[in-house]
């Protein structure tokens, strides 16, 4: 069985020009901070991600592979909870305390925040 291809770098979509990806590989916020897996493109690509150090990647950034193809990532839906309340340092607290990505914004009348349903915090 040969070797599946392996990526040890990435382009970041600002940088992207020129060459197309060859795959797409779709990957939940959790899953777009690695350094080594293997991964499974949805054109059917399996390669090897091999990185000198753990990465943070985006919507639209592309893996290198060693053979110069492009697999670009996709950002996979999630599902979100917005959170509203007026004991607003509590909230802070549980979210900072368990590391939970979010997303603070103004709405029309009021201040929420949206971040990835989490059963502990919900039930706050």
């Amino acid at each position: 069985m040969s070797q599946p291809p392996v990526a040890h770098s990435i382009l970041r979509l600002a940088d992207l020009a020129g060459p197309k990806a060859s795959d797409l590989v779709t990957l939940d916020y959790e899953d777009r901070f690695l350094r080594r897996k293997m991964l499974l493109g949805t054109g059917g690509t399996r390669f090897l991600v091999d990185l000198p150090e753990t990465v943070s990647l985006n919507h639209g950034d592309c893996f290198v592979l060693d053979d110069g193809s492009l697999i670009q990532v996709c950002a996979a839906s999630e599902t979100l909870c917005a959170i509203r309340g007026k004991d607003l340092v509590r909230l802070a607290w549980h979210i900072g305390n368990r590391h939970t990505p979010c997303q603070i914004e103004t709405t029309r009348d009021r201040k929420s925040t949206r971040l990835n349903s989490s059963h502990v915090i919900v039930s706050r």
